[in-house]
């Protein structure tokens, strides 16, 4: 054997022999690259769904998110997994008491658009003059908030069907993020195109 190989095959034994063993173990359980976790009751729990990403939980403790490849998207209803399979669905991002579930899809092309999930049925809609509409909260009442994008980025408020954009007064692009039963509604925005 060369000497230099040797030389080489030592050192990347010694290293594997100092190496660590198993990663930082787990606080919450058993995970497996990115995790979601519940903080309720003044306690974390892991949600126990590998590479399941948590977006939005209701009053009635459910849960609702997605994969991070957008493959299967996950409802969690007190523990019990619902994956619901569509091309194109992203992470479902918000969910009322009602059990209604906001998100978007990709319909084709650069076309994105938003949905609202209720009992088995996608009712999909977009901004009108936007190739990409995506929701990110609803509320109660059933009014849903989110983005769109016609060369730049605008948030917008959906109230009864009637869509009206959230612009931050200023800002180089706006998203809205999320509503209360109370009409409130939070979001980002960007004072500049740096960074944004």
């Amino acid at each position: 054997m060369n000497k230099y190989l040797t030389v080489v095959f030592v050192a990347v034994v010694l290293l594997c022999a100092f190496a660590p063993t198993s990663a930082k173990a787990d606080p919450l359980g058993t995970c497996i690259g990115i995790c979601s976790f519940l903080y309720s009751g003044g306690g974390y729990s892991n949600i126990g769904a590998p590479f399941f990403s948590a977006y939005g939980i209701n009053n009635n403790g459910e849960i609702v998110g997605g994969d991070p490849n957008f493959s299967q998207i996950s409802v969690d209803n007190a523990g019990v997994f619902t994956m619901i399979s569509v091309p194109g669905l992203q992470p479902f991002m918000g969910v009322n008491d009602a059990g209604q579930i906001v998100g978007s899809v990709h319909t084709g092309g650069t076309t994105i658009q938003a949905f609202v999930y209720n009992a088995g049925t996608f009712d999909r809609f977009s901004v009108p003059s936007a190739s990409e509409t995506f929701a990110y909260g609803i509320d109660n009442s059933g009014d849903i908030v989110g983005t769109y994008y016609n060369g730049t980025n605008h948030g917008f408020v959906d109230i009864g069907g009637v869509i009206t954009s959230v612009d931050v007064p200023g800002a180089v692009a706006t998203s809205a993020q999320g509503i209360n039963n109370a009409g409130d509604i939070v979001g980002t925005y960007c004072a500049t195109y740096t960074n944004c």
